[in-house]
């Protein structure tokens, strides 16, 4: 278990990126509702910008950074970094509409949600490596949206006006529960299809790494569910309330879904020879 997370923290840029980006379209999402309000796009330019920075202390030499993008006709890791590039300009472009023109503002919202949409599934296909079979199949897409969800929507509630909350005050506690069931449904679906690689004497080493931290994956799991239960409580609150009570809510999923990023790095025990799945995932050229 040691020796996973070892790994893990040597991929604490990536962990970082992955978990900020993904929270940064849960941000859009939410303040997507409230399109003429500079905060949520202000607050989601800023999350995904530390996210992008923390992806580059994975890079050997970050100022080549610009040539990653080069290869973007055939590498899906160059997919990312230019999706992760388009969804932070698309972000800005909100702000600054949300200032300047108010009556673009919904526009703009609009392009960022979709950005980030392409963005998530950008990121989960850079990953589907068949010398990485705990990495290769759909979880991968479904635990990134679940830190949109998670940390990205009820942080987005914090920065919309609490007279903007009329019909959205359910989005939270929606949202975080809908995590916390991907989630669920992502650790479950893993395991399944690690044992049944294990039992034909594949990924053997992966499975027995995922079984090691079984106690981690409870623990990220609880602190999520923790965040249903005060965001749900959020929303049955007055809004002085609710505003403490989903600045709670992000301060237990965001280290919730930390430790799922995490473990999703320390899983993995390279294989000497790719590994398919039944039906056949397609794997990622040039990825991770």
């Amino acid at each position: 278990m040691e020796k996973g997370f070892a790994a893990a923290r040597q991929e604490l840029g990536l962990v970082v990126f992955t978990l900020l980006l993904p929270a940064g379209v849960g941000i859009v999402l939410t303040g997507a509702l409230a399109a003429r309000q500079p905060w949520p796009p202000l607050l989601a330019v800023a999350v995904s910008g530390a996210g992008l920075l923390a992806s580059l202390a994975h890079l050997a030499r970050p100022l080549r950074a610009p040539r990653s993008v080069t290869n973007w006709q055939r590498s899906w890791l160059s997919r990312e970094i230019l999706a992760a590039g388009a969804f932070w300009f698309c972000t800005i472009a909100w702000t600054v509409s949300s200032v300047l023109t108010p009556a673009l503002a919904p526009l703009a919202a609009t392009l960022s949600l979709l950005v980030g949409a392409i963005l998530l599934f950008v990121m989960g296909r850079a990953y589907q490596l068949t010398t990485r079979p705990s990495w290769q199949g759909p979880e991968v897409f479904g635990e990134l949206g679940a830190v949109a969800l998670a940390v990205g929507v009820p942080a987005g509630m914090l920065a919309v006006r609490s007279d903007r909350w009329s019909g959205v005050a359910w989005l939270a506690p929606a949202a975080v529960a809908a995590a916390l069931g991907v989630d669920w449904w992502a650790v479950r679906s893993r395991r399944a299809r690690l044992s049944s690689l294990a039992a034909d004497g594949k990924a053997t080493a992966t499975f027995n790494q995922m079984d090691a931290l079984g106690s981690w994956t409870a623990s990220a799991l609880l602190l999520t569910a923790a965040g249903v239960l005060l965001s749900l409580a959020g929303a049955l609150g007055a809004p002085a309330q609710a505003q403490c009570l989903w600045a709670g809510t992000v301060v237990v999923t965001l280290p919730g879904q930390a430790l799922m990023r995490a473990i999703f790095y320390a899983t993995p025990v390279p294989q000497r020879h790719a590994v398919r799945l039944r039906p056949p995932w397609p794997s990622a050229a040039h990825g991770r």
